[in-house]
């Protein structure tokens, strides 16, 4: 459990950083965001974060494009329901492909791109997912 909790932050903070490589205006807005709000003579401290929506932005984005876990683990229905047409039995074990889901182009404009300011305009939405927003936009 510890090795997969390492290793799946290492690789969010890869895809992070590969991202800003790929897009070096981006790149120049954290620094600035970072340069204006923290300064240059000391490290980002936690209580920094809610003065850094870009950074937030960023992290929201890395974690929409680049899933460490595809699905989410499996849930047991515990009553029957209908989904899209097809019954579901009570009992039946479902996944959520949260993946397709954060690549659909109905659910998310331009799905393919890295746009950490869309998640400017959705201030709210967690990482932690309380309100679902990463299973759809329109939280």
């Amino acid at each position: 459990m510890l090795i997969a909790e390492t290793y799946t932050s290492a690789v969010s903070i890869e895809w992070a950083l590969a991202e800003l490589l790929a897009h070096l205006n981006k790149l120049e807005l954290l620094q600035e965001e970072l340069h204006r709000v923290v300064g240059n003579t000391k490290l980002v401290d936690i209580s920094d974060l809610p003065k850094l929506p870009y950074l937030s932005g960023l992290v929201k984005e890395t974690m929409r494009m680049h899933l460490v876990v595809p699905l989410v683990l499996s849930h047991k229905l515990m009553q029957s329901c209908e989904l899209f047409g097809y019954e579901i039995l009570a009992d039946t074990q479902v996944f959520v492909n949260v993946w397709a889901i954060s690549l659909d182009p109905c659910v998310w404009d331009n799905p393919s791109s890295f746009l950490p300011q869309r998640f400017l305009e959705m201030s709210q939405a967690s990482v932690h997912g309380e309100k679902l927003e990463f299973l759809y936009s329109d939280s």
